[in-house]
C-alpha cells in the first residue's frame, strides 16, 4: 500500500518538475526566434489563405447554384426581420 502510494506521490512531484523544465527550455529557444515569429505567422496565414481559396474554388464550382438559392433566403429571412421588428 505504501508503495503504490510512493509511486504516485513520486510521479505527482515529477511532473511539475518536467513542466517547468520544459517551460524555460522553450522560453531560451523562444527569444532566439521572437523576431522572425511575424514572418512564420505570415507564411502560415497565406498557406491557410490559398486553401481556403482551393477548398473554395472546388465547393464553389459544385454547389454554386445551391449556395445562390440559400443566400437568397438568407436576405430574405433579413428583410423579414427587419420588417416584423419595424411593425412590432
Amino acid at each position: 500500500m505504501c508503495g503504490i502510494a510512493g509511486v504516485f506521490a513520486f510521479f505527482q512531484a515529477l511532473m511539475p518538475m518536467i513542466g517547468w523544465t520544459c517551460v524555460h527550455t522553450m522560453l531560451r529557444y523562444f527569444t532566439m526566434f521572437e523576431k522572425y515569429i511575424p514572418w512564420i505567422a505570415s507564411v502560415l496565414l497565406f498557406a491557410i489563405c490559398l486553401a481556403g481559396l482551393k477548398i473554395g474554388r472546388q465547393f464553389g464550382t459544385k454547389y454554386s447554384d445551391k449556395a445562390a438559392i440559400l443566400g437568397g433566403l438568407v436576405l430574405i429571412a433579413i428583410g423579414l426581420e427587419i420588417l416584423t421588428a419595424e411593425i412590432l
